[in-house]
């Protein structure tokens, strides 16, 4: 019995579309650009806002840590500074632990007026 061969099988295979080289790198081009300006774009303005922060620095500021401690700054060296925690005790500490400054945290008080004002509106 000699086989046979269905005309299906011996057909090639279609190819698929031709040329679509372009489009896939401008399609990689503007999702590249849309994570520049969502992700890295503002991480590194929050950045450099934060390291002109650390470097204005000055002694008598009211900081608060990374660790959530409260302080007023004594002394500023070159990487650290030294902050009184309390009467007569003084942590050193390194410039980068500083989340921000203690005067520019809006205070409870005001929250809870802004709060109210905007739930009245």
């Amino acid at each position: 019995m000699g086989e046979q061969f269905s005309p299906f099988l011996l057909q090639a295979a279609p190819a698929g579309p031709e040329g679509g080289g372009l489009s896939f790198f401008l399609m990689l081009g503007g999702m590249l650009m849309v994570l520049y300006f969502i992700m890295i774009r503002p991480e590194a303005k929050k950045q450099k806002k934060h390291q002109s922060m650390v470097s204005a620095l000055k002694r008598g500021d009211e900081i608060i840590l990374n660790s959530g401690i409260f302080g007023k700054v004594v002394s500023v060296d070159q990487q650290t500074l030294t902050i009184e925690i309390a009467d007569k005790t003084k942590i050193k500490v390194l410039k980068n632990a500083v989340t921000a400054l203690a005067n520019q945290m809006p205070k409870e008080d005001d929250a809870a007026a802004n709060n109210k004002e905007s739930a009245k509106a």
